[in-house]
């Protein structure tokens, strides 16, 4: 393994736990592990989604070494500029079928992007409602987290306002949200609720705040799956149940009568609180996520793909309820990799691109080939 490593000029700490590394020595890991194999054909899915620059031009180095060995990569990537740097051919692939096969000289960027986007079909979720407010509830000033990438961030987020955020797979969308939830400190910059500089040093910190979260894995972040409905609903908030402050023990008809709301409001098929939340859809799951934090009320609900395996019908029906809170003042950030339901939902639009917002613009005769392009490519080049 020393010899793979040496060999290929790899960046692997040897020394500790797995679990205990960053996301992109993880990666690293798992290239080496692939490497000490010999084999005639490697495919790689998005390798590059958590590594830095220079470990990405160590990985392309390292390709073109077994490339000249003979071995063939299958390299499966949205970021167009690693495309033409390290392909020799390009197919694109929309909603699991093959659009076009070209070889990389004859292609352009602009036409790869187009052919990405395609046709745009939107009718059939509703859009926004209309903002009625005008304060500003979020103000991010030059945000940065060193070790997560994140570059000098900076935008507002007005009272009632759907923020849609678009990036690949790690763009740093995520990360973004996570540090406005307290869950990446330190971090330098200025981050304002209300006009107040409030300083999240963690998950609770941003929750007494008014800034809760939707995570972007509700099985692993989300959900308790040993606990029911009801018990998942109501853990964030079980102090306002209790029977009073000297015996903190719930209220559980008060607590029965909270979930009942959450059930009816967001249409959760369920035989009742009892029923195990491992036991229903993904949709659904989903909507458990989202009202424990509706019943807990908030100023800033960050959502970090709120839909992703999520059917469609439940998607219609969390747009609905997304937009009702918009509709009572909640400033809401959607975190996503849907360009269809970025563009579906928000008012306004940003683009990440390798852990920076380089745009954000009013949600008007945008186009999908617009945002590709800030998104896949450095710059916005063509």
């Amino acid at each position: 393994m020393k010899e793979v490593i040496s060999r290929y000029h790899l960046l692997v700490n040897m020394d500790k736990p797995v679990q205990e590394l960053p996301a992109g020595e993880q990666t690293m890991i798992e290239i080496v592990r692939t490497l000490l194999e010999k084999t005639n054909l490697i495919v790689l899915d998005e390798p590059t989604a958590t590594l830095t620059n220079a470990e990405t031009q160590l990985l392309f180095q390292a390709i073109r070494t077994l490339k000249d060995q003979g071995v063939t990569f299958v390299y499966v990537s949205h970021r167009i500029d690693e495309i033409f740097e390290i392909a020799d051919s390009v197919t694109v692939l929309r909603n699991g079928k093959v659009i076009k096969t070209l070889p990389i000289h004859e292609a352009k960027k602009s036409d790869i992007v187009s052919l990405m986007a395609g046709e745009t079909v939107l009718s059939i979720f509703p859009p926004p409602p209309p903002i009625a407010f005008s304060q500003i509830v979020l103000s991010v000033q030059l945000l940065s987290v060193p070790r997560e990438q994140i570059k000098n961030i900076s935008f507002s987020l007005r009272k009632g306002e759907i923020l849609g955020i678009y990036g690949l797979v790690g763009a740093g969308q995520g990360e973004l949200v996570e540090t406005l939830f307290g869950m990446h400190f330190p971090f330098s910059g200025t981050i304002l609720i209300n006009g107040k500089k409030v300083n999240l040093q963690n998950p609770q910190s941003a929750i007494q705040n008014g800034i809760l979260l939707v995570p972007g894995d509700r099985l692993l972040q989300g959900l308790i799956f040993p606990f029911n409905v009801r018990e998942n609903i109501t853990l964030p908030m079980l102090c306002r149940f209790r029977k009073n402050w000297f015996f903190p023990i719930p209220d559980r008809r008060k607590e029965n009568k909270l979930v009942g709301e959450m059930i009816m409001k967001l249409n959760i098929r369920t035989s009742g609180g009892e029923q195990n939340v491992a036991t229903l859809s993904g949709g659904n799951q989903q909507k458990v996520v989202l009202s424990k934090w509706i019943g807990y009320g908030a100023k800033v609900l960050l959502c970090n793909e709120p839909t992703l395996g999520v059917d469609v019908v439940s998607r219609r029906e969390i747009y609905c309820f997304l937009y009702a809170l918009a509709r009572q003042g909640t400033g809401i950030i959607v975190c996503s990799t849907d360009i269809e339901e970025i563009l579906a939902i928000s008012h306004r639009i940003g683009v990440m691109n390798h852990g920076e917002l380089v745009d954000i613009f009013p949600n008007e005769n945008i186009t999908k080939t617009e945002i590709l392009s800030r998104s896949c490519l450095r710059n916005g080049t063509k």
